[in-house]
């Protein structure tokens, strides 16, 4: 594609689930098991646990929590 996204994995986020009755929160998975859809509420907050965890699942290794300090010789490429 344009912007070079193919082979990425994809996740489908479905918001405003506090304005729908009986849809809870929930991770949907395709044949493989990968998380494919995920149902929350930002509003509320339900489900927002089961975002980070599908997130987390599609990106494995790639994932990277922390602080990345940079020099302010650097402070346009952190724009």
């Amino acid at each position: 594609g344009e912007i070079g996204a193919e082979g990425l994995p994809i996740l489908e986020v479905y918001n405003k689930l506090d304005l729908l009755e009986g849809v809870e929160p929930q991770i949907q998975r395709d044949a493989d098991g990968k998380p494919q859809r995920v149902w929350v509420s930002a509003r509320d907050g339900r489900g927002l646990d089961l975002l980070k965890q599908a997130i987390a699942e599609l990106l494995g290794d790639d994932l990277f929590v922390g602080t990345l300090l940079l020099p302010q010789s650097l402070a346009r490429l952190r724009a």
